[in-house]
């Protein structure tokens, strides 16, 4: 299995993602996101960091480069795409999924437990759970204004407003608060 690992300016976690999946021993590569994904990509990490900055929305200027087409062809194939804080930004600006990051109303960093449940364990990401397990991990939102809750987490690309159906392969987490209401981050 061979994963790419979308690297941007700015992007400052790409390295740490080839080495964490190569110490599991996935194949994985850098791509410079000018370049096409290569063609036996069978995975697709979109690293955090700050591409482009967070001046305008973040994620919406890397959203538009020219690999992420490739990314929601690839999606739309099958192929699993994990972003990860930055990347999380960039999955939704590019429409992998649906929503949108809301403004941290704090305006400062905050790291909070967030509550999360399995809603689809048919996906790599979630096959070693059972649907409907629930877990307790941190979530981070920094100052920017324009940095949305739980934007700091590798779970907020797996966000998906909807229920998933059997084959929606999206849908792997929902936050919920700790009585067990849906949370809005």
């Amino acid at each position: 299995m061979t994963v790419a690992v979308v690297q941007f300016g700015g992007s400052n976690c790409d390295r740490d993602a080839v080495r964490a999946l190569s110490h599991l021993g996935v194949d994985a590569e850098r791509v410079w996101h000018e370049d096409g994904l290569p063609a036996d990509t069978e995975g697709i990490v979109i690293p955090g960091g700050f591409s482009y900055g967070d001046y305008l929305r973040a994620g919406a200027m890397a959203a538009h480069s020219p690999i992420m087409d490739d990314v929601r062809d690839a999606a739309a194939d099958g192929v699993p795409v994990l972003g990860v804080c930055n990347g999380a930004q960039i999955g939704c600006e590019a429409e992998l999924t649906p929503g949108a990051f809301t403004t941290n109303a704090s305006a400062r960093f905050q790291c909070e437990y967030v509550h999360l449940r399995v809603e689809n364990a048919d996906t790599p990401w979630t096959a070693a759970y059972d649907e409907g397990a629930r877990s307790t991990t941190t979530a981070t939102t920094t100052s920017s204004p324009t940095t949305g809750c739980c934007s700091g987490t590798a779970t907020r690309t797996a966000l998906s407003p909807t229920t998933p159906t059997p084959t929606d392969r999206r849908a792997t987490l929902r936050a919920f608060s700790a009585s067990g209401r849906p949370s809005p981050c």
